[in-house]
């Protein structure tokens, strides 16, 4: 059947190709329901349907042919080559460091996992949270084991899938009468970590009168809290009750969560690694299948 239940005859034709190829092209003459589309008050013979259906094809080609050149010529990468991959070296319990050791957490554990399931070697490189940015844009990193996803940071690298999603809460001191809430937090002091976190983009967002109050980690914003340099922090309730345990912080408590703001943590790769992001994805659902991310988590 031809368009539209109507086939006016094929051919077969040789034409010059871009790129100096030659294509052999099967011309389909259109019937007139189709012509009738492309002009609809112009009278189109038999003859001049033969030659648009032949200029469909070969501009077809000159579209296509050359992204699938592109795709061939794309070097693939050497998996024999470890990948440099940098991690926060104060972000507690995903990544951190401890004295002179090596980098630990919950994210390095994943991506160790990921590494293996799908062959390929990582060299660890430890970064302070505020500069895995530089060291991505810069091309010191291949990749970063653990970012929070953002529209922001889509524009400079491309992020796996998920490996965590965690819901975004407000922590207080126990002693504050004032803030009940996160709808109590205009014209107070609230700590959002780094710039570029799914906590500032919150505040500037649905908390435009609140004082944005910038620190280097997490560890040093729930410090500020804790001595009354702020009066509420946003941050992960994970991140917020791992901290809080882990640093013997005994005057604050975690308000409700944020609706809309949850904390997409994912596997990130340089801008244009198609390769690497698909090992990724690939060793993420390999580890999941298998069961050993639950038995990392």
């Amino acid at each position: 059947m031809g368009f539209y239940g109507q086939a006016w005859g094929t051919c077969l034709i040789e034409m010059p190709g871009p790129i100096g190829y030659s294509m052999t092209v099967r011309c389909l003459q259109l019937g007139p329901d189709l012509c009738s589309c492309l002009r609809p008050r112009a009278p189109v013979f038999g003859g001049m349907r033969w030659v648009l259906g032949c200029a469909v094809v070969y501009l077809a080609g000159l579209v296509v042919q050359p992204v699938l050149l592109a795709q061939e010529l794309t070097p693939e990468r050497d998996p024999t080559i470890p990948i440099v991959v940098g991690s926060s070296n104060e972000f507690y319990p995903y990544s951190y460091v401890e004295g002179s050791g090596p980098l630990k957490g919950f994210s390095i554990d994943v991506a160790e996992a990921v590494a293996r399931a799908v062959k390929l070697q990582i060299r660890w490189r430890a970064i302070d949270s505020d500069k895995l940015e530089g060291a991505m844009l810069s091309g010191d990193l291949d990749a970063l084991s653990f970012w929070s996803e953002t529209k922001e940071r889509r524009a400079i690298v491309d992020f796996s899938v998920p490996v965590v999603r965690l819901e975004t809460v407000v922590v207080v001191r126990k002693d504050e009468k004032v803030i009940r809430s996160a709808a109590d937090l205009k014209g107070h002091r609230v700590a959002v970590g780094s710039k570029g976190t799914i906590s500032e983009l919150y505040a500037i967002e649905q908390q435009p009168d609140a004082v944005r109050i910038y620190s280097k980690n997490t560890e040093e914003f729930l410090q500020l809290l804790s001595v009354g340099d702020c009066d509420a922090a946003v941050m992960s309730r994970l991140t917020a009750v791992s901290r809080i345990e882990r640093y013997g912080i005994k005057n604050v408590r975690v308000l409700e969560g944020v609706r809309g703001y949850d904390v997409r943590y994912c596997m990130a790769a340089r801008k244009g690694d198609a390769l690497l992001l698909a090992r990724f994805n690939e060793g993420l659902a390999i580890i999941h299948r298998t069961g050993e991310y639950e038995d990392i988590y």
